[in-house]
């Protein structure tokens, strides 16, 4: 089985192996991915976060097939975009928010990624680690206004996981791609325990089914992404829409990723 490099900015993840289908998810620039199988212009595919579906290959990996990548990162895109210049290629590319470098320069803004390399112009890079609750926090924040995109994980597009599994990778922790496997990653608040910034709120929908997250950033505030990134209400019932004064989602439980968030 072999692997390859993302090298567009944002290359769609298809349900199936034409233009039409939907759109299930994203890979952004860096991210690695396992090939299952090839037809004549589409890959099916398996992302890092072990996420299926087709991408046309034409978008992604003609020449960056390798057999020996690694599928995390060091190297993180931490500024809201980060502009480019690859050797030998014409003009800039703009990345988002989570782009990743396998191998980064931080004194010549030199990377490399598998056989291809090119400069920093502007931007932010970092190393990915833990810091603290606040660094958390603030990355959240940049993404403000985002608009809501099923199956985005970029900075002009984003569904409610792909913020936060982007937000919390820029601060060093790697989440599962959907809500749902979101709420598994982590330990369970009991009903009586404080909840505190940094933890995750799941919300069900009639059937019990977790179908959306967003996390709390005070006692009564939660930023999630709801037809954009946006800081709500959150009560024991859920997510309180000021503007329109009701209820927009349920609660079903709050999540701790790591201890003392």
């Amino acid at each position: 089985m072999s692997s390859a490099i993302a090298i567009q900015s944002v290359v769609p993840i298809r349900e199936k192996a034409d233009e039409t289908s939907e759109m299930v998810s994203q890979l952004l620039f860096g991210e690695t991915i396992k090939i299952l199988s090839l037809e004549e212009k589409w890959a099916e595919i398996e992302s890092s976060d072990n996420y299926r579906g087709w991408v046309d290959r034409k978008m992604l990996f003609e020449n960056e097939i390798s057999s020996n990548i690694e599928p995390n990162c060091s190297w993180i895109i931490s500024s809201p975009i980060a502009v480019i210049q690859r050797t030998g290629i014409d003009g800039v590319q703009y990345l988002s928010m989570g782009s990743l470098f396998h191998e980064y320069d931080d004194e010549t803004e030199m990377f490399r990624m598998g056989n291809m390399t090119g400069r920093l112009i502007s931007g932010s890079v970092i190393k990915s680690q833990w810091s603290c609750v606040a660094q958390l926090l603030a990355t959240a924040r940049h993404w403000l206004n985002v608009p809501y995109l099923w199956g985005g994980r970029n900075i002009m597009g984003v569904d409610c996981s792909g913020f936060i599994q982007i937000i919390f990778r820029i601060n060093g922790i790697e989440l599962p791609r959907d809500a749902k496997d979101q709420a598994l990653a982590g330990r369970c608040l009991d009903t009586n325990e404080e909840i505190l910034p940094g933890d995750l709120a799941f919300f069900s929908n009639a059937m019990e089914k977790i179908v959306h997250v967003g996390m709390i950033i005070a006692s009564d505030r939660i930023i999630h992404c709801s037809g954009s990134v946006r800081i709500d209400i959150l009560d024991k019932k859920g997510i309180y829409r000021e503007d329109i004064g009701d209820y927009t989602h349920k609660l079903h439980s709050v999540v701790r990723m790591i201890d003392r968030l």
